[in-house]
């Protein structure tokens, strides 16, 4: 379907009803009225000459607030939790990157997406240039290419990444030092044994 020029994002189609997403075509016309052809897939095409498109305004996304925490399934990552406003229902071609004091950029792995909740995961054990002290620029982009920036301290990935290593549990070493006791034991025992047997020879 195409409305003047431009080719439209179809909701839903039928025999007798076919339902436009303006939202999904950003490079419509706003402007009427224009024509617009509908196209089936004989190739078979129909045109109405008088059609205005009303495209409602897309606002850009918001940060409110970003929260940093290691995730349990790898300390040495960091979660990073961002909630906000319009940042549209569906991830899509959208996404969420980080920018260092030197200009670096990279983006971070989605886990969860929704209008105003991120979830995403920095993986700090990959990315040495994360661990130079400093702040970074976070930026959520929207699959409407609408973006929205702050700025995260670095120092507080780090103090994290610290705790959570401090807390991670070690090996347990209570079955070898058993092993040792008990090594000790059987060692004074035969000792033990043995000037019994060298008194009574």
């Amino acid at each position: 379907m195409r409305a003047g020029l431009n080719a439209m994002a179809v909701g839903s189609w039928s025999d007798t009803k076919i339902v436009i997403r303006p939202e999904d075509s950003p490079t419509a016309t706003k402007d009427g009225p224009s024509p617009i052809t509908v196209t089936n897939a004989r190739g078979q095409t129909a045109t109405y000459p008088n059609f205005s498109l009303i495209v409602p305004k897309i606002q850009p996304p918001t940060i409110i607030t970003v929260a940093l925490g290691a995730p349990a399934t790898n300390p040495e990552d960091q979660t990073v939790t961002i909630t906000g406003t319009n940042f549209l229902e569906a991830q899509g071609t959208g996404c969420v990157s980080i920018t260092t004091p030197a200009g670096t950029s990279l983006q971070l792995s989605v886990q969860s997406w929704s209008s105003v909740k991120i979830v995403a995961v920095l993986h700090m054990s990959k990315e040495a240039m994360i661990h130079n002290p400093g702040t970074f620029t976070l930026a959520v982009t929207t699959a409407q290419n609408e973006s929205s920036s702050t700025q995260v301290a670095i120092a507080a990935i780090h103090r994290n990444l610290r705790t959570a290593a401090s807390k991670a549990p070690g090996p347990d070493m209570r079955p070898y030092i058993l092993l040792a006791l008990v090594a000790v034991l059987v060692g004074v025992g035969w000792l033990d044994l043995r000037r019994r047997r060298s008194r009574v020879s």
